[in-house]
């Protein structure tokens, strides 16, 4: 039987990542290809290891965003910036949470979804990292589908970084 032993809550939310000084993996706004965005100095910057652009995003306006995502069903309340300078009352919004590939997450849940045995540890607080997932990737009924799924999902990352590495 496997172990699971959960973490703490929010180690894996975007801001709570960028404020440790580690680089959240995202698609490249240009290329579309492999992308990292990290903290630089007061500033966000991304960079691209496919077609090498880089910028440091300057707020030009800004609103929140708030809800509930549609994919994998966590709330998110973020700052948007929009450069046209334009309210929008309903817009698509990137989910912090899946909308970028974080590998640490990914592993992280691929540990968690297949373990037959979860455990909370004792000095933790009520929460863990875990009680955002939605209930049906929790589920052992859809045990297999889902690990297949991340699986599949952590190789295509693992191709994207053989093909930076060349």
């Amino acid at each position: 039987m496997k172990r699971f032993e959960d973490e703490g809550a929010y180690k894996y939310s975007f801001y709570s990542v960028l404020r440790r000084g580690e680089r959240v993996d995202v698609k490249c706004p240009k290329c579309g290809g492999h992308a990292s965005i990290e903290k630089r100095k007061d500033q966000l910057g991304w960079k691209c290891f496919d077609c090498y652009a880089q910028a440091l995003e300057e707020p030009v306006y800004q609103y929140k965003a708030k809800g509930n995502c549609a994919v994998c069903e966590r709330w998110f309340n973020v700052e948007v910036t929009d450069g046209k300078k334009t309210s929008h009352r309903s817009t698509h919004v990137e989910c912090p949470y899946c909308g970028s590939v974080n590998r640490e997450h990914l592993n992280y849940l691929i540990a968690y979804v297949s373990a037959d045995l979860r455990e909370k540890p004792g000095n933790m607080p009520l929460r863990t990292a875990s009680h955002s997932i939605p209930a049906y990737i929790k589920d052992a009924k859809n045990r297999d589908m889902v690990v297949r799924t991340l699986s599949k999902l952590q190789h295509k990352t693992d191709k994207m970084k053989a093909k930076i590495k060349r």
